[in-house]
């Protein structure tokens, strides 16, 4: 499959954290493929934001901008971004915060033969967060509707739950080796590939209300 990647950011009100966040993703995703694109969408925001966005957008190709007159809130931006996107692969991070070229190499890898990618990393109290998704558009497209209805969620979950894998992950601000308690798995590597658990329902689940939850705090972010 060729594979191209598409990272949908929503930002509102983001200039401090836009103005170093970009360049990191630019600096991986350049290390991490050759065919990449940012769909950086503005949600209305009152500072900076849209302005360093536009200007990200004339240094790096790859970075598109979206820009929403008026707040319309995440689930909205993350629409806005998949209707412009054109990656078969789709990135959605829930911080704000860099990830690792190792992470997303775990993520990249794992993303070629499951359709769901649930990347999960440790806290400084040693508990597992979910910190990503990396899927393909396939299904996306079901995912992202879903996401207005508990009760359509559940349902959406049902179909795809048995393709989801977990991907452990190192957050940047951590620099040592850390064990991913809550599953206690060695991750091993067969013919070169690192073999990723199944991701049961209810992580699967859990992802998705992750996202729920990040749709809610969106507009509580700086």
């Amino acid at each position: 499959m060729n594979r191209r990647l598409s990272a949908i950011l929503p930002f509102r009100n983001a200039e401090h954290v836009v103005l170093n966040l970009i360049p990191s993703y630019v600096d991986v995703f350049s290390e991490l493929s050759s065919d990449w694109e940012i769909l950086a969408v503005d949600d209305g925001s009152e500072d900076s934001t849209p302005e360093i966005l536009c200007e990200f957008a004339q240094m790096y190709p790859q970075v598109r901008v979206a820009i929403h007159g008026q707040a319309r809130g995440f689930y909205a931006s993350l629409c806005s971004g998949l209707s412009l996107s054109v990656g078969n692969i789709l990135f959605l991070p829930l911080r704000y915060q860099p990830m690792t070229l190792d992470s997303l190499h775990r993520l990249w890898s794992a993303v070629q033969n499951h359709s769901l990618v649930i990347g999960l990393a440790a806290n400084e109290f040693g508990q597992d967060e979910i910190e990503c998704l990396m899927l393909q558009r396939r299904v996306a497209s079901p995912i992202l509707p879903a996401l207005s209805s508990t009760e359509r969620l559940a349902a959406v979950v049902n179909r795809f739950e048995s393709s989801a894998v977990i991907v452990p992950l190192r957050r940047v601000a951590f620099s040592q080796e850390k064990p991913y308690a809550s599953y206690g798995r060695t991750f091993t590597t067969t013919n070169g590939r690192e073999a990723m658990p199944r991701a049961p329902k209810s992580l699967t689940l859990q992802a998705a209300k992750a996202v729920f939850s990040r749709i809610k705090q969106f507009a509580l972010d700086e």
